[in-house]
């Protein structure tokens, strides 16, 4: 819930720009549903070609919380690299900086909750001292969802400093940052559950008090 408000108060100022994107893209799915079908003018023609202006710098405020949500891509990576034009899917009109920070947000309360309790286990693993604490218990999924974060965000940020970036996911220094916040806090996930089997290791030993 802290990373969506930190999120939305980034976001203020596309409030507006959103909500209408947002309208008009349910309109349109509501109409295709129904079998009604818009009239769009037709787009006017280009007489004078310009020469193409080099890219502007994405704003902060939008690869932020893409940065903060970077796992939501990692899902998503083998889906765009067996589409057929490599690319993530994004509502028509709208860009891919947008769309990444308008939906990974929420896409990614999963992985947030998850890293949470890996947060929980680990503190309370490490903070025991004469009775072993393992709560909350930590599973294999988790467990394997935290290796695989720790995995893809070190290769990513890894690949972002020495100049190689063949998957097109990180392309500036946040997103490469949050590849590497990422990958920490996959480390803390995997290190609690060794933290947690050490403490029922030693229960069974030594007979400590137990708190499964």
């Amino acid at each position: 819930m802290i990373q969506l408000l930190v999120c939305m108060v980034m976001l203020q100022p596309y409030w507006f720009r959103f909500r209408s994107q947002v309208t008009r893209e349910t309109k349109t799915y509501w109409q295709s549903l129904l079998g009604v079908s818009e009239a769009h003018p037709q787009p006017a023609m280009l007489l004078n070609i310009t020469p193409e202006e080099p890219a502007q710098p994405v704003d902060p405020r939008l690869t932020t919380p893409a940065a903060l949500n970077l796992p939501v891509g990692f899902a998503q990576l083998p889906f765009v690299l067996l589409s057929q034009d490599r690319a993530e899917w994004t509502p028509e009109g709208m860009l891919l900086p947008e769309w990444r920070a308008l939906s990974w947000p929420f896409a990614g309360i999963l992985i947030w909750w998850l890293v949470g309790r890996g947060l929980e286990a680990f503190l309370a693993a490490a903070r025991s001292r004469r009775f072993a604490i393992i709560r909350p218990p930590l599973h294999n999924v988790e467990v394997a969802i935290g290796l695989a974060v720790l995995v893809a965000g070190s290769a990513l940020s890894m690949l972002y400093l020495v100049g190689r970036n063949p998957s097109g996911l990180v392309t500036d220094p946040l997103l490469a940052a949050g590849a590497g916040f990422w990958a920490v806090l996959g480390a803390t996930m995997v290190f609690a559950r060794v933290l947690q089997w050490r403490i029922r290791r030693r229960a069974r030993m030594d007979g400590i008090a137990y708190v499964p």
